[in-house]
């Protein structure tokens, strides 16, 4: 069943490597200039065009089952859609982590099928399930770390994952997670990669 069809699920406080609590709920429409849930500055400044745009897209995501969580400080919204019902627009992302005027993160977490989502597709034998990360400004990310422990947690509590090790699908490519016996979660990153550096002559 859907996350929304049980209690809100809890961690143990001690580890700050996934959500202490799960915060679940149903998005409803928005009233402008009003919102009790989120009363944190926003991060950027907000215009009475944003606001406008923002109730719109809220308004087409009305009904939405969603969650809240947090990986070592940063905040998510946790989108569960294993029927790809919800492949969210760049302007419900921002609206959905508009921290005046929508639920506030840093992030949104669509959690969807691998074999389902034809930019991943190719991972499918190696992940059931594909984190469709996208930024707070609602463009998409090839991955992020946080984010994708706190996908790993939602995915054990919510039963769609059951056993200690498995990988996740990321645009990046394929990440494999494991859950600690404290109930930690770790993310393989994969190598570290940078610009080339190019050596320059030492003029003295």
């Amino acid at each position: 069943g859907r996350a929304t069809d049980r209690p809100p699920l809890t961690a143990p406080s001690r580890s700050p490597s996934y959500c202490p609590k799960w915060g679940v709920g149903h998005l409803h429409s928005p009233t402008l200039g009003s919102n009790s849930r989120n009363t944190a500055p926003a991060r950027r400044s907000t215009t009475i065009g944003d606001v406008t745009s923002h109730a719109a897209a809220l308004a087409e995501l009305e009904g939405l089952a969603v969650l809240k969580g947090h990986g070592t400080g940063n905040d998510f919204v946790l989108v569960p859609d294993a029927d790809g019902a919800h492949p969210l627009t760049p302007a419900q992302v921002r609206a959905l982590a508009d921290r005046r005027f929508g639920l506030g993160a840093d992030g949104v977490l669509r959690v969807a099928r691998t074999q389902d989502s034809a930019e991943v597709a190719d991972q499918a034998a190696d992940a059931d399930w594909f984190m469709d990360y996208r930024n707070g400004d609602g463009t998409t990310a090839e991955m992020c770390g946080n984010g994708a422990r706190v996908f790993a947690r939602y995915l054990v509590d919510s039963g769609l994952e059951s056993g200690t090790s498995f990988s996740i699908a990321t645009r990046g490519g394929a990440r494999a997670v494991r859950i600690e016996a404290d109930g930690d979660v770790t993310i393989d990153m994969g190598v570290a990669t940078g610009p080339m550096l190019r050596a320059m002559p030492v003029v003295s």
